[in-house]
């Protein structure tokens, strides 16, 4: 019984360790996902960090180069208008030029016309009141020095017309050439700044991608603490229920060492009677074992037999049988014990103690007179019941000088 009671608690306290062992590797497991994790995020957070670090500058280098380009572009734009004032300028001078040139040809060639007619007039009209004729050969000479300077004023007036045009049509190709390429150039910074736009977009997406994946970790790393949060409980809770069964078992061994008086010789009370008989009398040389064999509910005795009487010379052994559920008996006292015959019994408080008589065997010594000890059940340990079973124990008996002595 004994040895069944105490294979059932230890194979109870293997399960509970084995039990405490895996929750032990399973926190520690989790603990080193929650360490790696940790790192991962640290190392997450740093890389976002850099990596954010890095955008803010490029988005910085590149709202310099945009604001760069925008005044470059604007001072570009402010020369080119003065080059147009500046062209618009010098084509209004010489739009101003060839009208004045114009007009003077005009009046050149008004005071031509009047010329001629005047000449004409002269040529058919030799004499006039008070005038005298004038000679045809003078009026000719005139008349040739005038076409030629009109001959020589008009080209000039036409190469200063087709230089004008010249120049103008000169200015306006520039112009034109000057404009495309600013075009071109504007066109091209407009499209460096949509790349720089796209770019910032991106980034700012993968920076978002970046926070909801350590949103996601962080998540992760909650959950994990809460399971072993709950992982920790749960030890706790075992580990509570691991030492209350400890002292649990620590009580019922005292209170099975200690509270225990033993009975010697035979008792007889009536039907309450513990009966010792001598089966073997006189002194033997050899080990004699001692036995309490089980009682009944009803008459609450124990029956202890000793197969040798009198004193043994040598080393015996001793063993206790089961007793029944209702049964109250302890168990003995070892430095008590005398001979091979021992009873043990516990009364109730409302019962009064038997008489013990002692009786002589034959060849045995005088046996002294114990009294039974009634323990009441207030001061009985709360840990025993109705069902509580005594354990089966083996003990080695010696005999010495003294007397017989329990290892």
């Amino acid at each position: 019984m004994v040895a069944t009671r105490r294979s059932q608690v230890s194979s109870e306290r293997q399960k509970w360790d084995k039990i405490f062992d895996g929750l032990v590797k399973m926190l520690k497991s989790q603990q080193e996902q929650l360490e790696t994790l940790v790192t991962e995020r640290k190392f997450l957070g740093d890389r976002i960090k850099m990596q954010q670090e890095k955008w803010v500058s490029d988005v910085r280098l590149y709202e310099d180069q945009i604001s760069q380009m925008k005044s470059s572009m604007e001072a570009q734009e402010m020369m080119r208008f003065l080059e147009a004032a500046k062209s618009d300028m010098v084509v209004g001078l010489k739009h101003r030029e060839a009208s004045f040139l114009k007009l003077k040809l005009e009046n050149t060639s008004d005071e031509l016309a009047d010329f001629r007619a005047w000449f004409d007039l002269l040529r058919y009209n030799p004499t006039a009141s008070g005038s005298k004729p004038i000679g045809s050969k003078m009026v000719e000479g005139e008349v040739k020095r005038l076409k030629l300077e009109y001959d020589k004023l008009a080209s000039e007036k036409g190469k200063e017309l087709s230089s004008l045009l010249v120049e103008k049509e000169f200015i306006w190709h520039q112009y034109k050439v000057m404009e495309s390429d600013l075009t071109n150039k504007l066109n091209s910074k407009h499209a460096e700044v949509d790349q720089a736009n796209e770019n910032i977009a991106n980034l700012l997406a993968s920076t978002e991608q970046l926070q909801s994946s350590n949103n996601e970790k962080d998540k992760c790393i909650a959950s994990l603490k809460t399971n072993i949060a709950e992982m920790e409980a749960g030890a706790g809770k075992l580990n509570d229920k691991i030492s209350r069964l400890s002292r649990e078992l620590e009580l019922l061994r005292k209170s099975r060492n200690g509270s225990v008086t033993p009975l010697l010789n035979r008792c007889t009370a009536g039907d309450r009677t513990s009966n010792l008989q001598g089966k073997n009398g006189g002194r033997n040389e050899k080990c004699g074992s001692a036995s309490v064999t089980p009682v009944a509910a009803g008459d609450r005795t124990s029956n202890l037999q000793g197969k040798n009487g009198g004193r043994n010379e040598k080393c015996g052994s001793a063993s206790v049988t089961p007793v029944a559920a209702g049964d109250r008996i302890l168990r003995t006292n070892n430095s008590i014990l005398k001979g091979s015959n021992v009873v043990v019994k516990k009364e109730l408080p409302a019962q009064v103690p038997d008489l013990v008589e002692t009786k002589k065997g034959s060849r045995s010594s005088k046996r002294k007179v114990a009294d039974v000890v009634i323990i009441p059940d207030d001061n009985t340990p709360k840990l025993f019941t109705s069902q509580f079973k005594v354990p089966k124990l083996k003990s080695s008996i010696c005999p010495t000088e003294d007397g017989i002595k329990f290892r």
